[in-house]
C-alpha cells in the first residue's frame, strides 16, 4: 500500500487494517473463482481488532454482503455483534 507517497509493507498496517485487507483479498478471490455462484463463508471473529467506530462501518458492508452470499459469523463477545438486536 502507499502512505505519504511511499510504498509500505503490510507490517505497517494496524492489526485491524491488516484483518480487513486480508478479508477483502479473500472475498475478491472467492468472487473471481466462483463467478457469481458464491459459496457460503464462515467468519471466525475477524473483527476482533477493530474499535467501535470501525466495527460500525464494517457491519454496514457485511449487511450488504449478506444480501448476495450466505455467512456464518462467530464472535467471542457481544461487543463484536454486527447485526442489529431486535
Amino acid at each position: 500500500f502507499e502512505a505519504n507517497g511511499q510504498l509500505r509493507r503490510a507490517e505497517h498496517l494496524s492489526d485491524g487494517q491488516r484483518a480487513l485487507a486480508t478479508l477483502c483479498l479473500r472475498l475478491a478471490v472467492i468472487e473471481n473463482v466462483y463467478h457469481g455462484e458464491l459459496p457460503f463463508c464462515i467468519f471466525d471473529d475477524p473483527f476482533v481488532h477493530l474499535d467501535e467506530k470501525h466495527l460500525a462501518e464494517v457491519s454496514k458492508g457485511m449487511r450488504a454482503l449478506s444480501a448476495i452470499m450466505q455467512m456464518v459469523y462467530f464472535t467471542c463477545h457481544s461487543s463484536r455483534n454486527i447485526i442489529d438486536e431486535k
